[in-house]
């Protein structure tokens, strides 16, 4: 192995733990945005002339705060990216990014709507918007998660049982939108909150332990990161017998 080869590894890392905590923190910042500030435009106990008076008279924290959720669309992309260049195969993690990067049009065009058409027209771009938020941008960023958690089998019960709440819980809300249920998107949306920042830092930690790039349980020959002996084997040294059990 060369010395860029053998570094590899250790910058794939890198890169994987910045965006993981860069992803958490745009998400932690998104979170009280949305329980600070942007709420008081939703806000169900006011009446629209109330909320619209409040996105006027706050314009720079009103833009500020849809500022951190467009911000967590892009990391959310970028997550995934770096999560799908981990695994054996290249397909789930392009076609994860793929749909993903569906979902974040609509995410990111209804956020920029918010910015640039409220207070105007305050009743029919937060009902699109709400709905293409929680309905098709965050049913998308779901699927393109599961999809990811599928082609990840290495990782422990624990990490798994909280991915699938994550993914649980968005499609609760995806459901939730579906219905105008507001009280439905209001839990699921505190539940991601909570649960979203630290997700990114742990599972980038988990596929991060393995010395050689790749969780354990995934070597195989198309693992960009499989240790190869001096013959470019990805499986290491030929052992005895190891031939056989391979083809049995």
């Amino acid at each position: 192995m060369t010395p860029a080869e053998d570094a590899r590894p250790e910058r794939v890392n890198g890169i994987l733990g910045a965006i993981a905590w860069a992803a958490a923190l745009i998400h932690a910042g998104a979170a009280f945005a949305m329980l600070l500030v942007l709420r008081q435009g939703f806000d169900p106990a006011l009446t629209p002339a109330e909320r619209a008076a409040w996105i006027s008279g706050h314009p720079v924290l009103w833009r500020g705060g849809w500022a951190f959720w467009i911000a967590g669309a892009l990391s959310l992309i970028a997550f995934y990216a770096a999560w799908g260049a981990r695994l054996p195969s290249r397909l789930p993690g392009r076609l994860a990014v793929a749909i993903a990067a569906c979902g974040a049009l609509f995410d990111i065009g209804s956020e920029i709507a918010f910015i640039v058409r409220l207070p105007r027209d305050l009743e029919t771009v937060s009902r699109l918007g709400t709905f293409y938020t929680t309905v098709v941008a965050n049913g998308l960023y779901c699927v393109a998660g599961s999809i990811l958690t599928l082609a990840t089998p290495g990782l422990p019960s624990w990490l798994r049982a909280l991915t699938w709440t994550l993914w649980t819980a968005g499609f609760a809300m995806a459901a939730a939108g579906a219905f105008a249920w507001l009280p439905g998107i209001q839990a699921t949306t505190a539940l991601l909150s909570v649960l979203l920042p630290p997700w990114f830092v742990l599972l980038a930690a988990r596929l991060g332990t393995s010395p050689n790039g790749c969780l354990p349980d995934l070597q195989s020959p198309e693992c960009a990161c499989a240790p190869k002996n001096k013959a470019g084997d990805p499986h290491g040294p030929s052992r005895p017998g190891s031939h056989q059990r391979a083809g049995q």
